[in-house]
């Protein structure tokens, strides 16, 4: 199979609490890239409430430059963000701690979402992680073979 046979992509960023947010254009770029040169293909994004920080940034960055499918749970955070891990040592306790410290505007300056909302909204319950199964992964697959 080559890269132009390849007409659906996943993206599952569920358990992505983040990192460094300027790492993410190459993959904004990328996912572009790939959504503008394929007539009929689709970037489904899995995501939940343990996507947040640089993981919202790039979801916002995919609301804005692409048209993903969201699937899964809404996201941890709202598109305009406080982020970028900031240590610090609180004087009387010498207790560290670790506040955010950048702001980010990703999104237009009045978005006063609380989260981004999928499009296909899927719940993960206790018996489905305990016997295994990704009611998630399973509604994208349902959908790409429609």
């Amino acid at each position: 199979m080559t890269a132009n046979e390849i007409d659906h992509l996943i993206l599952d960023v569920r358990h992505n609490n983040g990192g460094n947010s300027y790492k993410n254009t190459e993959l904004v770029r990328a996912l572009v890239h790939f959504e503008t040169t394929r007539a009929d293909g689709q970037l489904y994004v899995l995501m939940g409430c343990n996507t947040f920080s640089a993981a919202q940034n790039l979801l916002t960055n995919l609301d804005r430059w692409t048209s993903p499918v969201y699937v899964g749970e809404p996201s941890g955070s709202r598109p305009n963000i406080v982020g970028e891990d900031t240590e610090v040592v609180l004087p009387f306790s010498g207790t560290r701690a670790s506040i955010s410290s950048v702001y980010h505007q990703q999104s237009w300056p009045k978005d006063a979402r609380i989260w981004v909302a999928p499009h296909v909204p899927v719940g993960l319950s206790s018996e489905a992680y305990f016997a295994g199964e990704d009611p998630a992964l399973d509604a994208v697959l349902e959908l790409i073979a429609r």
